[in-house]
């Protein structure tokens, strides 16, 4: 468990309440390295009235020689294993381990306390002690008889972090000499704390790419290709400790790395970032490279990969060339095609990447470029003039010209002929057809819909029309592979109406 670290002025109030609550906060952002208090994951206390086993339960725990209930003689280690792996790849810069003690057997005796590093590999008894590596320097001397010594634990942690330990344990114990004589024995909490300054790297930003306008484009292993100015460099930048961070961008020719120059965003708490690549750094045509680091004020990550990219300002030449076969350029009425009628529209433009292209009436929609030429399938849904309008843009985005390809959709309404103010007697009616290819017709009376084939685009019916006012009649045709013309209507009270 980490916790934040006060001030040194206040901390035997952190140490208490370490005790009493465990609580575990985040660090607020700082300059230096970062503090951390862990307090242990176990703890154990061994006895050699006891030893083949551990006292691992309580407040408090003994150490050195005391005397139980009914007068024995008891001697006693304590253990304290403490969760380090939140430090793996830091740089540690200081750490202490603080025994807040809660008794003295004589407090005429010095302190006799010693605390050692050990690495056990099998549980804890006064049988199986573990070999005692390290001993911690010794805390400074207070007159006070109970109190909150402070060991200098710093090489011990480092070397625990050096050799990729996720655990430190820590023997303490009375010095061999005078672990025997129970006027030295002390009484300490369960609940040490280590206090660890430390600081790591920042991991390598990522979310590297190129920002154009509101639009941002990754970087891979491909060249990035741009035609517009307004250029931001962006990346994603964290550190580990919480640390308010820097970024340093870096740009440079691919041709010329000694031509470096670095931009450095403000300080943030980590996130995106982004600087702005000025326009009059770059020229046209050459490639250039950029790269990010994030920086704390104790360390740097490593350099992002570097981002190459180039501008191209130029536009393609000539604006791109439209053909149907289906929708003829400028053909005015009849014109061709029809409502409902799919058409292939070729786009074709040299140094073109995809198209743009629109009717008037819809945001521009998009298509690539293969070898310069791109089609599309329109389909009208009203007929009478209508243009598309299509631009060209090159890999960097740079745009041609619009082209305004300019057609007409047929009418593809049958024609009715028919005589009005005829009722209680049959009489003809002739439909002659407008969609091209059409061979049949159809038509609607009075909620029943008759199929009669076309003769070169012509069919004829009786029609009976018992009483005024007269029915609506509507009529349409189709071809041979079912597409369907448009529809008229005829109301026999009244004008020929279009649908």
């Amino acid at each position: 468990m980490r916790v934040p670290v006060p001030p040194r002025a206040a901390l035997g109030a952190f140490v208490a309440a370490l005790v009493a609550s465990g609580v575990t906060a985040a660090l607020a952002p700082q300059a230096a390295a970062a503090t951390a208090g862990v307090l242990p994951s176990s703890w154990a206390q061994t006895d050699v009235r006891a030893p083949l086993s551990a006292v691992t339960s309580g407040s408090t725990v003994r150490i050195g020689a005391w005397g139980g209930s009914r007068g024995e003689f008891h001697l006693s280690k304590a253990y304290f294993t403490f969760d380090i792996s939140a430090f793996a790849g830091a740089t540690v810069s200081g750490a202490s381990l603080v025994l807040p003690e809660t008794a003295a057997a004589d407090c005429a005796k010095p302190r006799a306390t010693e605390v050692w590093w050990v690495t056990p590999t099998r549980p804890l008894s006064w049988a199986w002690q573990p070999r005692e590596r390290v001993r911690l320097a010794d805390p400074p001397t207070t007159s006070l008889c109970v109190a909150e010594p402070r060991w200098d634990a710093r090489a011990v942690v480092d070397r625990a972090v050096a050799e990729g330990r996720a655990t430190l344990t820590v023997a303490v114990r009375i010095a061999a000499a005078r672990q025997g004589d129970r006027a030295y024995g002390r009484t300490i909490t369960t609940k040490p704390a280590l206090i660890v300054d430390h600081n790591t790297a920042p991991p390598v930003p990522t979310a590297v790419s190129l920002v154009n306008g509101s639009a941002g484009t990754p970087c891979g292993d491909q060249p990035l290709l741009f035609g517009r100015g307004g250029m931001r460099a962006a990346a994603r930048v964290s550190d580990p400790d919480g640390d308010w961070i820097t970024s340093r961008f870096a740009f440079w020719p691919t041709a010329d790395p000694s031509a470096r120059v670095e931009r450095v965003s403000g300080r943030t708490p980590g996130g995106p970032v982004q600087v702005d690549l000025p326009d009059e750094v770059l020229a046209e045509g050459v490639e250039y490279a950029f790269s990010v680091r994030a920086e704390d004020d104790l360390a740097a990550s490593p350099w992002s990969p570097p981002c190459v990219f180039h501008f191209d300002r130029t536009a393609p030449e000539h604006a791109p060339a439209v053909t149907s076969t289906t929708y003829l350029e400028n053909v005015s009425y009849p014109g061709t095609g029809g409502v409902g009628v799919a058409g292939v529209f070729t786009f074709t433009g040299a140094d073109v990447a995809r198209f743009l292209y629109d009717n008037g009436s819809e945001a521009f929609q998009s298509v690539d470029a293969v070898d310069g030429s791109a089609t599309v399938t329109l389909t009208p849904e009203r007929d009478g003039p209508a243009y598309l309008r299509v631009i060209g843009v090159d890999a960097a985005g740079n745009r041609t010209e619009p082209t305004y390809y300019h057609y007409w959709v047929r009418d593809t309404r049958p024609v009715i002929e028919a005589p009005r103010g005829i009722y209680g007697t049959p009489f003809p009616v002739t439909f002659r057809a407008s969609q091209e290819g059409a061979e049949t017709a159809h038509y609607t009376i009075d909620g029943v819909t008759t199929s009669v084939p076309l003769v070169d685009g012509t069919a004829g019916v009786e029609l009976l029309i018992p009483a005024p006012p007269g029915p609506v009649l509507t009529v349409w045709t189709t071809t041979s592979d079912g597409t369907a013309s448009q529809r008229a209507v005829l109301d026999f009270a009244g004008p020929i109406e279009e649908t």
